[in-house]
């Protein structure tokens, strides 16, 4: 979807670039990308798939800050902490998180603040830029996963 907005976003932004934000999670250092199986046909749970799809979202921020002039457009990605709700029951059982509104905050923050100093493709750990997981940073599993998803989605 990003991709089909991209044209819009850089020609909208005037002022400042505008922002694509990929809600993460710390899990993203436990994800793998299985590129010949990325519907994890031969060995999901509900864990290696939540993993997997953050681990994708961060690559994603970082791969959009490489194909995208930070004047036109910036991405992020942001773990917002641990938060309760119906999915952190689900797979974890009876564990306290923060409140929704409380895991927002870092979200808008980065949404709605005029300048954000850290350079496009940071990610977030609880609002703070933080060194994300290596597989997030290796380039050619990044390229291939674009790659991928291109295909997928016919693009």
């Amino acid at each position: 979807m990003t991709e089909l907005l991209a044209g819009r976003l850089e020609a909208s932004a005037q002022a400042a670039p505008s922002r694509v934000i990929n809600v993460s999670s710390v899990a993203h250092t436990r994800g793998r990308i299985h590129l010949g199986d990325l519907t994890l046909a031969n060995g999901w749970t509900g864990y290696a798939a939540y993993a997997m799809s953050k681990l994708a979202s961060v690559m994603h921020a970082i791969s959009l800050a490489e194909k995208h002039a930070a004047t036109a457009l910036v991405a992020y990605a942001v773990h917002p902490g641990v938060i309760e709700t119906k999915l952190l029951h689900q797979g974890f059982g009876p564990v306290a998180g923060a409140t929704p509104e409380l895991g927002a905050r870092g979200v808008v923050r980065l949404a709605s603040e005029l300048a954000v100093t850290s350079p496009s493709g940071s990610y977030f750990n609880e609002g703070v830029a933080a060194q994300p997981a290596p597989a997030a940073r290796d380039a050619t599993m990044r390229t291939a996963l674009w790659d991928a998803a291109l295909r997928l989605t016919r693009q």
